[in-house]
This record gives C-alpha cells, structure tokens and sequence, in this order.
C-alpha cells in the first residue's frame, strides 16, 4: 500500500504525488481486481484510458462508442473498490460540447475520480476552474495535426 493516509482525499493524493520531484508511472486500472492490485502493489495513481474503458465495457476497440454515464460508472465501481486510491480517466473528447464537458468532469468528479485527461483543444476558453472543484485535478492532451513538421512548439 501507499504511504498516503487513506482519509486524504484522492484528489489531493494525486497532486502530492504529482508535486514530488521523482517521476510517478500510473497503473492501468479496469476493474476492481486491476485496481485492489494495483493498490495492494503499492502504486501511487491508477489510470482508466478510453481504450482499455472500451475494452472493458464493450469488448471492443476505442472508437467513441461509450458515453460519459457509461466512463463515470465504471469509475465509480473502480473507486468503490479501492477507496482513496487515487484514479485518473481519461475522459477522451469530454462526449460532446463544452458544456458536455463540463458535466462530464463534474460526472467523474462525482464517481470518485481523482482527475481526469480530456483530448484536443475544443474546451471552452476561460472555463472556471473552481466551479469544478478546486482539488479535481484536470489535465488536457492535444494531438498536434501538423505545422513545423508535426512538432509542437508548446
């Protein structure tokens, strides 16, 4: 097990781990079993990718067939297992506008979640931060379509 005490919030032990100067690799996690291991082994953070949700759910390839009510229950059935261990979902394309996005974070937030990675730069400029919790840790990933050679500059 950890050395986080299990009343920290997941969140919180999250960006603890995040904020230590040595690199932390998150497990792929499941289902209950992937995610009791994972925390009985004594890994730090549990990831839940869209491929392996699909894989999961469906028994199928990661081609945007789940929704997010689908990725939230599955996250909560994966925090009910190994409560304060902290979980991170990747919440793809955040299943729709932006404001689709915003009920899904908050959806993961409410499963347990300890944060969550959403892809592209379609979120909506100058969301507030706060009305989604100050302690969910939120992370964005882009996939770069091209210019200076297909490198990003960011």
């Amino acid at each position: 097990m950890s050395d986080f005490p299990l009343s920290i919030h997941p969140s919180i032990r999250l960006r603890e781990v995040l904020n230590t100067p040595v690199a932390t690799q998150a497990v792929s996690v499941f289902d209950s079993f992937s995610v009791r291991s994972a925390e009985l082994l004594g890994h730090e953070v549990g990831m839940l990718g869209g491929s392996i949700a699909a894989m999961a759910l469906l028994g199928a390839p990661d081609i945007a067939l789940i929704t997010s009510t689908e990725l939230a229950d599955l996250t909560r059935r994966l925090t009910r297992a190994a409560p304060g261990f902290p979980i991170l979902v990747d919440a793809d394309h955040g299943y729709g506008n932006p404001m689709n996005v915003f009920r899904t974070i908050g959806e993961l937030e409410h499963a347990g979640a300890a944060g969550a990675t959403i892809e592209d730069t379609l979120l909506p400029a100058g969301f507030d931060r706060d009305a989604l919790g100050a302690d969910f840790h939120r992370r964005g990933r882009c996939q770069n379509n091209g210019g200076l050679g297909g490198q990003s500059q960011s």
